[in-house]
């Protein structure tokens, strides 16, 4: 028995391990259309064909997942046989109800695991994928859960209680979120109880606040940028507040307190990192490191470059493809992103040719989209304080519950040590956040 697709928008593909986890819509603008109800109905069928589950622990722990949303809610759910508001099921890849929207690929496999969970962000279907061979396993806490041994071994097994939660999560209209102790962690999530950030989230779409990770939801924060002299294309901060920039000719400078000296040589983009770590790349993708007097040349081609507080180096090259500095040479890294900033060994960000944001899980060794916005460029500093611009030239912060719109208009920034920013605007004019600096 297939499930009628009511409506379909963002759709979430639960993953344990992927090089690119899958991204989302720009900005999602959805909330369930039971949200005011007290009382929400929700039907299982198809159960798993699997002949090792038990239906009972299924129905356990569905149940137990829209409890844990429900409690915070306000909301009971309670499972019928027809007419519900939710319908849940346990799908193959060829008769998954999202099937035609991915164009036949709907459980899309990315890496090491196939288990998927997919649902509508403010939707009525949540469909399983049933290709995965699940049991009946009881838990250290008592539960009779249901996990799917996708790793050989039950120590690896995906447990349906963390899926099902996660995925009601995107039915009540939440995007993923970039914090692993999250039960909408983008990223694979192991977690079944909800994070504090998950109940304030899951609240202010109960209070008709949607888009709550959308730019702009709650109107443009105000913010005070302070014009410095001269005209840059592009602009770097790093560690110790050493600025650097280059103009339309490619010229180099360095910020002196209260104006530009003109350094030798010709570079297309510049990155400073801490000390003397200024990097660049020059028209034809050359590579270029300061050595405090001049520049040496660095083997490999790049596009863009960044350089972190901790001396670590990445880049991007004309093909999109990603480059690690390994004190010698140029590591491969797998993925595509037409820009990335590395803020240090722990905070590593990128946008890809489409704009979406990924941040690397330097745990897992991959790449994590983040949903709210699309992007053209982004910056993060060495604690993890990220900015970016996006294809009009908006500015945005991002804070623990997703993105925030800043007033003016920037073609490009660069954030320092303590939220220090820098950017240039579209007539190369160049501002800050700190007005200090231009005393």
């Amino acid at each position: 028995m297939k499930l009628k697709i009511l409506f379909v928008s963002t759709i979430c593909c639960f993953l344990l391990c992927a090089p690119f986890s899958q991204a989302q819509d720009s900005c999602p603008d959805k909330r369930a259309p039971w949200i005011n109800k007290t009382e929400v109905t929700y039907k299982i069928d198809p159960m798993p064909t699997s002949d090792l589950v038990n239906e009972a622990a299924i129905r356990s722990a569905i149940q137990r997942s829209f409890d844990r949303w429900g409690s915070v809610l306000g909301i009971t759910f309670t499972r019928v046989n027809s007419n519900a508001d939710i319908n849940l099921g346990f799908f193959s890849r060829e008769e998954s109800p999202f099937s035609e929207e991915f164009d036949g690929n709907a459980w899309e496999h990315l890496g090491g695991s196939n288990t998927r969970g997919r649902a509508e962000v403010g939707g009525r279907i949540i469909a399983f994928d049933d290709d995965e061979v699940w049991k009946t396993q009881r838990l250290s806490n008592g539960f009779e859960t249901v996990v799917a041994d996708v790793f050989g071994g039950i120590a690896g097994a995906v447990n349906l209680d963390a899926v099902a939660t996660h995925e009601i999560g995107h039915t009540l209209g939440l995007q993923h979120s970039p914090h692993s102790e999250d039960v909408m962690y983008g990223g694979g999530v192991e977690a079944y109880e909800l994070s504090n950030t998950d109940m304030s989230r899951a609240i202010r779409v109960k209070e008709n606040r949607t888009g709550w990770n959308c730019p702009g939801a709650w109107g443009v924060e105000s913010f005070n940028w302070n014009k410095a002299p001269g005209l840059l294309r592009q602009v770097s901060i790093g560690d110790d507040e050493k600025v650097w920039g280059v103009n339309a000719e490619d010229a180099i400078y360095r910020w002196n307190g209260s104006g530009w000296d003109k350094i030798n040589g010709r570079l297309k983009h510049i990155s400073v990192g801490a000390g003397r770590s200024v990097w660049g790349v020059n028209a034809e993708d050359a590579i270029y490191r300061w050595n405090g007097s001049g520049w040496d040349k660095v083997n490999g081609r790049l596009k863009q470059i960044s350089a972190g507080s901790d001396q670590s180096v990445w880049g991007v090259n004309a093909e999109d493809a990603i480059y690690r500095w390994n004190g010698s040479g140029w590591d491969n890294i797998s993925g595509r992103l037409k820009q990335i900033s590395v803020g240090s060994r722990k905070h590593i960000w990128g946008v890809n040719a489409e704009g979406v944001i990924y941040y690397r899980d330097v745990d897992e060794n991959r790449w994590v989209s983040i949903s709210g916005i699309r992007a053209k460029y982004v910056s993060v500093n060495d604690s993890g304080k990220v900015w970016a611009v996006d294809s009009n030239d908006k500015i945005y912060r991002r804070d623990d519950e997703g993105w925030i719109q800043v007033s003016g208009s920037l073609t490009q920034l660069s954030v320092g040590p303590d939220n220090e920013i820098w950017g240039v605007n579209s007539s190369d004019e160049i501002y800050t956040s700190n007005a200090r600096r231009l005393k």
